[in-house]
């Protein structure tokens, strides 16, 4: 594995959205600390605070605060051959 960056606490205003239509290139890990609103393949999901997601490199998505601010942690990583071939079933509550 390598790591391409880490952020911690990143709070970010109502305002914010990031939108990766074409997906993001490498791994995403998010530590989801605010209520959020994410769209993945075309549907909408509500993430409760303290949750995490995953997205692939070639994910399509966007996420946003559902309130006045969105918060994580999150790390970019790209990952061996064997890892990025291992599928995952999430869903999202």
């Amino acid at each position: 594995m390598e790591i391409g960056s880490v952020g911690y606490n990143y709070s970010h205003d109502s305002e914010f959205i990031m939108d990766r239509p074409n997906g993001i290139g490498c791994w995403l890990f998010l530590i989801v600390k605010t209520p959020a609103l994410f769209v993945i393949d075309g549907q909408e999901h509500i993430v409760k605070d303290s949750s995490f997601v995953i997205f692939t490199p070639e994910t399509p998505g966007s996420h946003r605060a559902l309130n006045d601010t969105y918060t994580d942690d999150r790390m970019y990583f790209s990952a061996m051959k064997m890892i990025s071939t291992f599928s995952m079933n999430m869903k999202f509550r």
